[in-house]
């Protein structure tokens, strides 16, 4: 399944037919996200997801982490609590610095709505927002 890019922050730019695909490919997916299917043993590789959790949001959170687990991944869990972000760094500067570590996506979560200025700004890691 590809897509014109490579990260999804929003539905403008997308055709029916790339959502179709999209939605199809995630269907394709549920039985293993919900624990009712093993993961095939190509699907289970070593990528590393990086949740970035800027705002409380346990439900959100524990889903993604889970899904990610379920699908064979490895997962790191950031806060605002704890992290740069806390002293005043920006959305960008922590990203970009996770990205830097080689994760293979972010999953960012937050109340501002900059995620698309991490893309548009060499963010090399897939980036997503999540919402609730």
């Amino acid at each position: 399944m590809t897509t014109a890019t490579s990260s999804l922050l929003g539905l403008r730019g997308i055709s029916r037919e790339e959502m179709l695909g999209l939605l199809e490919h995630a269907a394709s997916h549920l039985p293993m996200v919900l624990g009712e299917a093993p993961v095939p043993e190509p699907a289970r590789s070593s990528r590393i997801i990086a949740n970035v959790f800027l705002e409380d949001s346990t439900r959100t959170r524990c889903s993604f982490e889970i899904a990610a687990k379920r699908l064979g991944h490895q997962t790191v869990n950031l806060t605002s609590q704890g992290t740069s972000v806390s002293k005043g760094e920006s959305l960008h500067d922590t990203a970009a610095t996770v990205s830097a570590m080689g994760v293979d996506a972010i999953v960012i979560r937050c109340r501002e709505l900059c995620i698309s200025e991490c893309h548009e700004t060499g963010i090399n890691s897939t980036t997503m927002r999540a919402a609730s």
